[in-house]
C-alpha cells in the first residue's frame, strides 16, 4: 500500500474514533478562541441614532459658530482662557422613549475628526444617566466619562477604547457623587460630544466630524469562552451518555450472551446426562446393561469389605423356541414385562440388568446369600405365575443362581461362581433356584 494512501486510512480511521473526535474538538476550541480577536465586529453608526439637533455651546466669555451644519462643521473662537472655559459640541440619544441606550456591549469608539486650532488635547466624552442619582431631563446630572486625547492623534481615524474612559472629578465633587456610582458604566448614556480640554488655547479652534460610531463584538469575550465551555460540558455530557448508553448495551448484549451460552451448556449438561442414561440403560426393558451395571459394581465393591453383598444371575428358560415359533416382537415384549416385574420387587437399593439376551443379573449390596436366595425364590414363583399378555395361557419360568462375595473376593470372581450355579439349575431341570458353592468347596 502507499505511504499517502496508509496515511490518509490512518487519519480517515482516528476520525472515526472518539479520540480522534476529541482531538478534533480540542483543536477547534483552541482555534476559536486563538481566533476571537479576529472575528467581525459589531458597529453602530451614533449619528443615525440622533434624535435632536446637535447641540453647540460655550461659556459666556467666549463664542461658538456653526460652518457648516449639515457637515457638522463648527468653530470656536477663544477669547480668553480660564479656569472654567469651555466649548464643545454634543448630540443626545434615545432609546424607543427610554432614557439613554445601552452602549455596554462596546469596546471602542471610532471617531474621524478633523481639527484645526492650537488646542494641545481634545476631550471626548459620554454623559450615562444614573437611575436614581441623575435626574431626568436635566443632562447636566448625568455622569461626565471623558477620555482626553492629544490632537495630534486626529490626523488619522481615531480609536478610543472604552477603558481609556474615566469619571470627571469636577463631576464627583460637584454632585456629591456616591463611591458605588464613581464607576464606567455606559448602560444608559443621553449623550455624546467634543469639547476642548482645558486649557484650550485662546484663538480660533475649527471642527468637523466627519463619523463617529462605535464598535464592539458580537458576543462578549467572556461569553464566547462561557459558551465554549458550555460547548464541552455539553459535549462531554453527550459522550458520556453515549458512552453509558453503549455500555449498558454492551452489558446486556453481553449479558445475553452469557445467558445463551449458560442455557446451551445446561441442554449439553442435560444432553450428557441423558446420553449416560441412555448408554447405561438396555434399550429395550429399561434396565441397566452391562456398562451401567458395571459402575453400579465399581460403587458396591468400593464400599468396605465387611459389608454383605450377594449376585443373583436369572435365565429365561426355552427362551429360543419363543423367538423361532412366535417371533422376535413377542419375546421382546416378554423380556419387556418380565423387566419390569423384576424391577418392581426389588429395593431401590439393588441393582437389576439385562446382561444380555434373555438373561438378568441383579446386585443386591448389604443382602447375605440366605436373603438373596429367599428373594430368588419369591421372583422365580412370581414369574411363574405370571401372565405375559403376548403369550397367552403360555408360562414362563427362570433358572437362577445365588450366591454371597466372599472376603477378598473379586466381581469376576464371585460372577463365575454364581454362573456355574446357574448352569447347575439349568441341569437339575430348570425353574430352580441354586446356591453358588464356595471357594473353599470347589
Amino acid at each position: 500500500m502507499p505511504r499517502s494512501l496508509a496515511t490518509t486510512t490512518v487519519l480517515a480511521r482516528l476520525c472515526r474514533s472518539t479520540y480522534g473526535r476529541v482531538f478534533a474538538a480540542c483543536m477547534l476550541t483552541l482555534v476559536a478562541m486563538v481566533s476571537y480577536d479576529s472575528l467581525p465586529q459589531k458597529v453602530m453608526p451614533l449619528e443615525p441614532l440622533v434624535n435632536a439637533d446637535p447641540y453647540i455651546y460655550a461659556d459666556d466669555r467666549n463664542e461658538v459658530d456653526w460652518l457648516d451644519y449639515d457637515a457638522l462643521q463648527w468653530e470656536c473662537l477663544v477669547q480668553e482662557q480660564h479656569s472654567t472655559a469651555f466649548c464643545g459640541f454634543h448630540f443626545e440619544l434615545r432609546n424607543h422613549g427610554q432614557i439613554g441606550m445601552d452602549l455596554s456591549r462596546y469596546t471602542h469608539l471610532h471617531v474621524d475628526l478633523d481639527y484645526q486650532g492650537p488646542a494641545h488635547r481634545l476631550r471626548f466624552y459620554f454623559r450615562n444617566h444614573e437611575p436614581g442619582f441623575s435626574t431626568p431631563g436635566n443632562i447636566e446630572t448625568a455622569k461626565f466619562l471623558q477620555a482626553n486625547i492629544p490632537v495630534s492623534f486626529m490626523e488619522e481615524k481615531l480609536i478610543l477604547a472604552v477603558e481609556e474612559f474615566h469619571v470627571a472629578e469636577w463631576w464627583i465633587d460637584e454632585y456629591d457623587v456616591p463611591r458605588a456610582l464613581s464607576g464606567v458604566d455606559l448602560r444608559n448614556v443621553v449623550a455624546v460630544g467634543i469639547d476642548l480640554s482645558y486649557p484650550g488655547g485662546e484663538g480660533r479652534h475649527e471642527l468637523q466630524l466627519n463619523n463617529i460610531e462605535l464598535v464592539g463584538p458580537w458576543i462578549r469575550r467572556d461569553r464566547w469562552y462561557a459558551g465554549l465551555m458550555l460547548f464541552w460540558m455539553l459535549g462531554l455530557a453527550v459522550l458520556g451518555s453515549v458512552k453509558f448508553w453503549q455500555l449498558r448495551r454492551s452489558v446486556a448484549t453481553e449479558r445475553q450472551r452469557l445467558d445463551h451460552l449458560k442455557r446451551e451448556a445446561e441442554q449439553l449438561q442435560s444432553e450428557k446426562a441423558k446420553f449416560r442414561e441412555l448408554s447405561q440403560h438396555d434399550e429395550l426393558t429399561g434396565l441397566l446393561n452391562r456398562q451401567g451395571l458395571g459402575e453400579a459394581v465399581q460403587e458396591a465393591f468400593d464400599q468396605e469389605s465387611g459389608r454383605p453383598l450377594s449376585l443373583l444371575i436369572a435365565d429365561i428358560d426355552h427362551f429360543k423356541p419363543v423367538n423361532d415359533t412366535l417371533g422376535h416382537d413377542v419375546g421382546d415384549q416378554v423380556l419387556k414385562q418380565l423387566a419390569s416385574l423384576l424391577a418392581r420387587h426389588v429395593r431401590q437399593a439393588d441393582c437389576v440388568a439385562r446382561w444380555g439376551g434373555e438373561e438378568f443379573v441383579i446386585l443386591l449390596p448389604g443382602t447375605q446369600m440366605m436373603d438373596a436366595y429367599t428373594l430368588a425364590e419369591k421372583l422365580r414363583t412370581l414369574v411363574s405365575e405370571q401372565s405375559f399378555d403376548a403369550m397367552p395361557g403360555q408360562r414362563v419360568t427362570l433358572s437362577m443362581g445365588v450366591g454371597e462375595r466372599e472376603q477378598g473376593e473379586s466381581y469376576i470372581e464371585l460372577f463365575r461362581r454364581v454362573d456355574k450355579a446357574l448352569y447347575r439349575a439349568k441341569d437339575q431341570g430348570r425353574n430352580c433356584t441354586v446356591l453358588a458353592d464356595t471357594p473353599e468347596s470347589r
